[in-house]
């Protein structure tokens, strides 16, 4: 179910996206759709017990729910719009009256900030302090976070390690380096420090000797 329950309140999440999004990428209180009937059918049938939506939507669909009141529904409390640049955000963000209908429930976002803010609405929900903590929706946000920034960690060493070495010449091949300090001197690779990483054991080397070291 893409809601949140308490007593008094329910709360829906729907996104409304151009793009293909894994159905891992969203959790117990999320739900997708495909075109503006579906949503605003779904938001009819079900706005009798719901106290609040929240729409995640791509830019390609705002004139249509606009055209069809979907932003008038008293039930209906934030559109998110989401735009591939900040050109058209901005574009877009100028051409809404300030303080009209339309500007009071709409907020201008990035396509690249969808995922995070799905994830910040679902921890939201699952430590809601009305109800019981959703324990595997936490798990399963915790999880995929760590996964994206482990993968983007790797590409970053990958792509420093491609890079050509800034200095070809060891300490021993060249006699002008015997008057550089030390301190500045990788001790694995006699190179100059490319990235220094410092050991719990006050020893510096450079990131890439040790990663190579822990292969």
């Amino acid at each position: 179910m893409a809601t949140e329950n308490s007593e008094d309140r329910v709360s829906q999440t729907l996104v409304l996206s151009a793009n293909f999004i894994p159905e891992n990428k969203f959790g117990n209180f999320t739900k997708l759709f495909s075109n503006v009937t579906a949503l605003r059918t779904y938001v009819w049938d079900h706005i009798k017990d719901t106290n609040t939506f929240h729409l995640h939507v791509s830019v390609q669909y705002l004139n249509e729910l606009l055209e069809k009141f979907v932003h008038q529904i008293e039930q209906v409390r934030r559109i998110y719009v989401y735009y591939d640049t900040r050109e058209a955000l901005q574009s877009d963000q100028n051409r809404i009256p300030s303080g009209s209908e339309e500007s009071e429930k709409l907020e201008f976002c990035l396509e690249r900030d969808l995922e995070k803010q799905l994830q910040n609405a679902e921890i939201g929900r699952a430590v809601d302090s009305s109800q019981s903590i959703d324990r595997s929706t936490i798990y399963n946000i915790t999880t995929s976070t760590i996964g994206r920034l482990s993968a983007k960690r790797k590409n970053n060493f990958d792509y420093h390690s491609s890079m050509p070495k800034r200095v070809a010449f060891t300490v021993q091949d060249d006699s002008f380096m015997k008057n550089i300090n030390s301190r500045f001197i990788c001790p694995s690779c006699k190179l100059f420090f490319q990235e220094p990483y410092q050991l719990e054991c006050g020893y510096r080397l450079c990131e890439s000797c040790i990663h190579n070291q822990n292969r």
